[in-house]
């Protein structure tokens, strides 16, 4: 089939959303002559990490510049289906569903609010930000006119987590595919380290540096065990980084290793190269 997606991030090199538009693209590319439009300035190195934070300031315009040119390249190649990809979140579901061809939206996300009993853990600047965030989302999933169109006029959709899966059914009496947005691609038989009684536990934790990603929890549960026998691995940067790492130094903490922002390659022998990964 003649294929056209909607791919606003997609590289082979990274991970996150563009390596996840990369790989849906990539599991299609046998099988369809794919059309794929992508944000050619996307990956330019601070434009991505502010986009990735304030993405609803850049994605409508360029949807409806997309949604242009895939109409006029319909006209030219008559598609046979049309994929709205990515960004993932729900906020952003693309125009496609308009060309009146058979359509797919997803993997979707962002239905999930960050858990109240654990805002108090984020600081000033992340409490007033959550707490407005959980606040405008729950009133945008409720009452946004064209995510409510497109839910109901595009034929299939695609959840990336059960729990988004279980909200699509409830907001919009839609069901969906569940495909998650994330998997695992190493050596399946050997996925992870295998400690020795003598090895100290090595845990990684990998995420933008924000908030929500709450690394502060981990360091504090740390800082309770006495034991000399743990190392921390922590990949990522962002504006929490400073603060963290003040954290890490008065609690004592002297077994981490701070990596930064690395390539995807790296990051994945750093995570095999550790006995637990933990998401906080």
């Amino acid at each position: 089939m003649k294929v056209f997606i909607n791919s606003y991030a997609c590289s082979p090199y990274k991970g996150s959303e563009p390596g996840m538009g990369w790989k849906f693209v990539h599991a299609l590319m046998p099988y369809h002559e794919l059309h794929v439009v992508v944000e050619e300035e996307n990956f330019r190195e601070h434009i991505e990490r502010y986009k990735a934070e304030h993405p609803e300031e850049f994605k409508n315009a360029w949807q409806k510049k997309v949604y242009k040119l895939a109409k006029e390249l319909d006209a030219k190649e008559n598609f046979d289906l049309v994929h709205h990809l990515n960004m993932a979140g729900y906020r952003e579901p693309g125009y496609e569903w308009n060309l009146g061809k058979p359509s797919v939206w997803g993997p979707i996300g962002g239905f999930e609010n960050v858990p109240w009993c654990m805002i108090p853990s984020m600081g000033l600047r992340g409490k007033i930000f959550y707490t407005f965030y959980n606040i405008i989302n729950t009133w945008q999933m409720h009452t946004n006119s064209r995510v409510k169109s497109a839910m109901k006029k595009t034929n299939v959709l695609i959840s990336a987590t059960a729990k988004i899966q279980d909200k699509i059914k409830e907001l919009y009496g839609r069901d969906s595919v569940l495909i998650p947005e994330v998997g695992f691609e190493g050596n399946a038989d050997n996925p992870f380290a295998i400690r020795n009684e003598e090895e100290k536990l090595r845990i990684c934790w990998s995420g933008i540096h924000e908030p929500r990603k709450s690394l502060n929890l981990l360091l504090d549960a740390l800082a309770k065990d006495k034991r000399d026998n743990i190392e921390l691995h922590v990949l990522g940067k962002g504006s929490e980084t400073k603060k963290w790492k003040s954290q890490a130094e008065k609690l004592g903490l002297k077994n981490i290793k701070w990596y930064g922002q690395i390539d995807r390659s790296e990051a994945l022998n750093v995570m095999q190269s550790c006995h637990l990964f933990c998401i906080t």
